[in-house]
C-alpha cells in the first residue's frame, strides 16, 4: 500500500452488513498500510455499531495464514490517539489463524492491534499467532500535549469480552518511552475493562519491553511483557 492507504475497511449499521468467520481473508501479504486520514489500523480497520437492549455488534472476519507487516497508524504531535498499527477492531471480535504480526507499529497502543468496545458475548481468539517486533512510538509532542502508551503488541480495552491467545509467540515487542508525564505499560500486552477471562494458553514471551530510547524524555515503566487493569473477570496463563 506504500503508506497511502490501508488494505480493508469493514463498517456495519446493522446485522445485515456484518461479517462473521465464513469471511476468510487468507494467504496474503499485508504490507507498507496507513491509512489516508489520521486515524486507527493501519491494515484493516472493522467498525460496528450499537443495538439497543443488545450493546455492541460487530464484524467477525477470520484471518488465516496472513503476514501483516510494517503498517502503521496515521498521526501528527497534534493528533496523536492512534491505536492498532495493522488491525483496529471497534465493536468487532476478529478470529486470527497462523498469522503473523511483525515490524507495525502505533502513535499510542496496540502496535500490531487495538481492540475497543467490543461485542462482550463473543471470543477474540489468537491460534497460532506470532507478535514480532511490534511497538508503540509516540511523536515528538509539545511540552503541553503528552500521553501515556498501551501494549507494544495488543492493546485491549473499554468493554471486551473473552479474548483467547493460544499457541502464540510475543517476541521483541516493545515500547518507547517519550513523556514525564505518563505511565508507559505492557511491552506485549495490554489488557483493561475485559467483561470476560483473559486467557493466554501455551504462549511464548521473551525479549518484550518497556523502555526509554536515548534523547527521550522519561516516564513510568510497567510490565514488559503482559499489564492487566481493572478486569472484571479471571486471567488464566498456562
Amino acid at each position: 500500500a506504500e503508506q497511502k492507504h490501508r488494505h480493508f475497511y469493514f463498517s456495519a449499521s446493522s446485522s445485515r452488513s456484518l461479517l462473521d468467520t465464513t469471511f476468510k481473508i487468507m494467504d496474503l501479504t499485508l504490507k507498507n498500510g496507513r491509512p489516508n486520514s489520521y486515524d486507527h489500523g493501519g491494515s484493516v480497520k472493522m467498525d460496528g455499531y450499537h443495538e439497543g437492549n443488545y450493546g455492541h455488534k460487530g464484524h467477525s472476519p477470520l484471518f488465516q495464514n496472513v503476514v501483516f507487516e510494517a503498517n502503521q497508524t496515521k498521526h501528527s504531535s497534534n493528533d496523536a490517539y492512534k491505536e492498532g498499527g495493522a488491525v483496529y477492531a471497534y465493536r468487532s471480535t476478529p478470529f486470527f489463524r497462523d498469522v503473523t504480526f511483525k515490524y507495525n507499529f502505533a502513535a499510542r497502543g496496540g502496535g500490531a492491534i487495538g481492540v475497543s468496545s467490543a461485542d462482550t458475548n463473543k471470543t477474540i481468539t489468537f491460534e497460532r499467532t506470532k507478535f514480532i517486533g511490534n511497538y508503540v512510538d509516540p511523536p515528538n509532542f509539545s511540552v503541553n500535549i503528552q500521553m501515556s502508551l498501551y501494549g507494544g503488541a495488543v492493546f485491549l480495552s473499554n468493554d471486551v469480552g473473552k479474548v483467547v491467545f493460544e499457541n502464540s509467540t510475543f517476541d521483541s515487542n516493545y515500547i518507547k518511552i517519550n513523556g514525564n508525564c505518563c505511565t508507559n505499560e505492557g511491552g506485549a500486552i495490554y489488557a483493561q475493562s475485559l467483561y470476560d477471562s483473559l486467557i493466554v494458553r501455551n504462549s511464548k514471551f521473551r525479549h518484550n519491553k518497556v523502555y526509554k530510547p536515548d534523547g527521550n524524555n522519561g516516564g513510568e515503566a510497567q510490565a514488559g511483557a503482559i499489564r492487566i487493569s481493572d478486569m472484571l473477570a479471571h486471567v488464566e496463563i498456562t
